[in-house]
């Protein structure tokens, strides 16, 4: 079993989602289990939405309208038929979702981290049906599970601690049903607390999730991917003259 972390760079758009079915096809020999990110950008949109709609900010329905637009440009893009028409309806129930919040947020003029992480969520829960009916798409035996179902946290909203054994027990208990899976997808950085609440384990908690993955089903590896060729001296996007840092310590 490998695990690999698709980040939003790598889930930006079809093209990008395109590549990372790719990528699982040239390595198919290895079962992966495979941690997914937003699309990228979707989260800052999503936090932006619902601060417009605290503030009254009308802006927050074009920004839920240009969330909706990407997520079924990609789908009609890598999908058709039956398959195309399912995510499409997953994607209009999820954006319904976030225009209950929105709504409710205008009336009530606050936006605590409780209404925060239930929003954000819906990043990662957005994208993951378009990559797993691609897969399927492309003949892989693949399987999808919820990290609302899987990730136990506290309820510190906003940067939630992982109860990790009651998040190993989970796992284990749905991979022992997913035997023969050439890929295992599920989104990183949302949990559930005891009470049921929505929680998210705070920026870069996609990369937490699929260590903890990694650790409790005893990986080969971990690997993270993203769109550059490893690790820089500085931001290529900023400093073109980056160099790629060959080997580091853990240090």
């Amino acid at each position: 079993m490998e695990v690999i972390k698709f980040g939003g760079s790598s889930l930006v758009d079809a093209s990008a989602m395109a590549q990372v079915a790719e990528v699982l096809e040239a390595r198919k020999e290895v079962p992966k289990f495979v941690v997914l990110s937003a699309m990228g950008g979707a989260t800052d949109a999503l936090l932006n939405a619902g601060e417009a709609a605290r503030r009254g900010d009308a802006a927050w329905h074009t920004l839920v309208a240009e969330l909706r637009s990407r997520h079924l440009e990609a789908c009609n893009s890598l999908l058709e038929g039956a398959a195309a028409d399912a995510v499409a309806a997953e994607i209009e129930d999820g954006l319904a979702y976030v225009r209950s919040i929105c709504e409710g947020l205008q009336l009530l003029h606050e936006f605590s981290d409780h209404a925060k992480d239930a929003l954000v969520s819906m990043g990662e829960r957005l994208s993951i049906p378009i990559v797993h009916a691609l897969l399927e798409s492309k003949g892989f035996q693949s399987a999808r599970l919820s990290a609302l179902n899987i990730v136990v946290t506290d309820s510190e909203f906003g940067s939630a601690t992982v109860d990790r054994s009651r998040m190993s027990e989970n796992l284990r208990t749905a991979m022992s049903d997913l035997e023969g899976c050439q890929v295992v997808l599920m989104e990183g950085f949302v949990g559930r607390d005891p009470d049921g609440e929505v929680t998210t384990l705070g920026r870069g908690g996609s990369d937490l999730t699929a260590s903890l993955v990694a650790n409790m089903l005893g990986a080969s590896h971990m690997e993270k991917s993203t769109d550059v060729p490893g690790m820089l001296t500085a931001d290529p996007r900023v400093v073109p003259a980056a160099k790629i840092i060959d080997s580091m310590s853990y240090e």
